[in-house]
């Protein structure tokens, strides 16, 4: 016996950007990215689909997102007080925003509450969780369409999930062009991934 729930539409379709901007709607998004990912100017078309939508851009996930970044991102986030948020790129990326959108669901926005809620089993209890559009740039992370966040605690160097069945992405944009400005080093990694 065993139970299997899917929650994230999928759509494989190019542009990302113009079927992320049909889903965003009139809500207000916060688009959640690498910086890597606007040094390429890659948020360009993106921008331009979701015209006045898009409130804000947060560039600083690095990989393997800590519970102190998050919870920073979190608070640059919520300046904007977005209605959905968008992940462009890969796993960390993913991630990222999934751990924003649970910190503003369990209101743990300190890093010692988030760290507490991690070591406690990283299970959420929340009956809503801010959406999230995922639009992954990579092969292989599989968290576009998972409820799980992947969250390090750097200081004591340990990986912690964080999981509910609320926080799984409200959609999935896929589009292969977006890989095709990934570093070569990033798209063998990645494609060894999967």
């Amino acid at each position: 016996m065993f139970h299997y729930r899917l929650p994230t539409q999928i759509f494989f379709d190019t542009p990302a950007a113009e079927k992320v901007s049909e889903l965003v709607g009139k809500r207000r998004a916060v688009l959640v990215c690498s910086a890597g990912f606007v040094k390429r100017n890659s948020d360009d078309a993106f921008r331009v689909a979701l015209g006045k939508s898009l409130v804000g851009v947060a560039s600083g996930v690095a990989s393997n997102p800590s519970v102190r970044s998050v919870c920073s991102l979190a608070d640059e986030v919520a300046e904007q007080r977005p209605d959905v948020l968008i992940a462009v790129g890969g796993g960390s990326v993913i991630d990222a925003a999934k751990g924003i959108a649970a910190v503003f669901s369990e209101e743990c926005r300190q890093a010692d509450q988030l760290l507490n809620l991690l070591r406690d089993g990283g299970k959420l209890t929340a009956e809503s969780v801010l959406p999230v559009i995922s639009v992954p740039t990579t092969s292989g992370t599989g968290s576009e369409v998972t409820s799980f966040a992947t969250i390090w605690d750097d200081e004591n160097h340990k990986k912690y999930s964080l999981d509910g069945p609320h926080n799984a992405p409200e959609s999935a944009v896929l589009d292969p062009a977006l890989t095709l400005s990934l570093p070569e080093s990033d798209t063998v990694s990645t494609g060894l991934d999967a």
